[in-house]
């Protein structure tokens, strides 16, 4: 056997063990979106300033809409995941309620948050969808993980750059609904000057 035939059976292994993964993810898309609403960092009163919003098919094709003020900013990028990272988007994004993985829905006392606010919104291949509105300190450590993963893809240095697409208004408004009805959320603020 030459080196063509060897790596020619080796790239259809590969295609074929992506393919037999999809089939066997449950979820068909996932959106997220960092975010802020009425905070420091956002101009117009009720409405959500998102500085990051990916979308992840089954495929495992995530895109990239980073429009990062701290950097003033604004960048399109695609990665692809690999089997590993979708069995663990799956595991979580598997038809369970997500209001599952809120560990717990208040700060300690005296306790100030100036982070973003982060939105799920998972479609399944039946075409159901949930939805969760979350900050970090109220993660559980299993949704953490997972978490923790796509933040070190959407700062990798193997994202690849794209053309500029824009965020649904479909998305925007779950969004918004969804962030409404977390009452949990605290009110993003800079901590007192000491």
């Amino acid at each position: 056997m030459n080196n063509k035939s060897l790596i020619l059976i080796l790239v259809l292994f590969w295609a074929y063990d992506k393919k037999s993964i999809a089939q066997n993810i449950q979820f068909e898309r996932i959106e997220y979106a960092s975010f802020d609403v009425n905070s420091y960092r956002t101009k117009v009163k009720d409405t959500a300033f998102i500085n990051l919003y990916s979308v992840i098919n089954k495929d495992g094709l995530l895109k990239v809409n980073n429009n990062d003020s701290y950097h003033n900013t604004h960048t399109y990028y695609t990665h692809r995941l690999t089997s590993a990272q979708l069995k663990s988007l799956d595991s979580i994004f598997n038809r369970k309620s997500l209001n599952i993985y809120l560990a717990k829905t208040k700060l300690e006392d005296n306790s100030f948050y100036a982070g973003s606010y982060d939105y799920f919104l998972v479609t399944y291949q039946n075409g159901s969808k949930d939805s969760l509105c979350i900050i970090a300190p109220f993660m559980s450590s299993d949704f953490e993980k997972v978490y923790d993963m796509l933040d070190d893809i959407y700062y990798s240095d193997k994202n690849i750059k794209i053309k500029p697409f824009n965020i649904s208004h479909d998305f925007i408004k779950s969004l918004m609904i969804s962030y409404l009805n977390s009452n949990y959320l605290p009110k993003i603020q800079n901590p007192p000057a000491f």
